[in-house]
Order: structure tokens, then C-alpha cells, then sequence
């Protein structure tokens, strides 16, 4: 499982950005702060099988970052994530 952090900008063009790389994912909108100042934000989370497509996850933020001109995208690996498609 991979979950990032971001601010709420351009949310359309992350949707595109996300789906040109993985085929499902969830966004959550979230109340943030980052350097105390309180902002709308993000979580993505996709599920994936392991650490194989780690580096398609950080082009993603890198891209995300570039796009609302942040000076930090945060990207989570969650290890040991289980959970099963029924």
C-alpha cells in the first residue's frame, strides 16, 4: 500500500496524472497543516502487491509537486498492509 499527502490543487489533472500510471486508487480529502498554516488536502492511497512499482509512485509525486508548485509531496510505503478484493 502506498499513500500520499498532498494539498488539494488541480485535483482533475492529479486524477489524470494518478490514472495514466495505476488503474484504481482512492483520494480522500483531508483538513492538513504544513508549516502551521492549515490547508486543504489530499490522501491518495493505492494498493499494491509490493515494492515493485515504488518508482512509478515517486514519479507521481514528483509530478504532483511540480504541479501545485509544492516544496514537499509526502509518499508512504505501508509494509505488511494486508486486505483482500471480494
Amino acid at each position: 500500500m502506498f499513500r500520499i499527502f498532498t494539498e488539494d490543487l488541480n485535483r482533475n489533472t492529479i486524477i489524470d496524472i494518478i490514472s495514466a500510471q495505476f488503474s484504481g486508487f482512492a483520494i480522500i480529502p483531508v483538513i492538513g497543516f504544513w508549516k502551521g498554516e492549515q490547508e486543504d488536502g489530499l490522501i491518495i492511497e493505492i494498493a499494491l502487491s509490493g515494492k515493485n512499482d515504488a518508482a512509478k509512485v515517486r514519479q507521481v509525486c514528483r509530478e504532483i509537486k511540480v504541479l501545485n508548485n509544492q516544496d514537499a509531496v509526502l509518499c508512504q510505503y505501508i509494509d505488511g498492509f494486508q486486505g483482500e478484493y471480494i
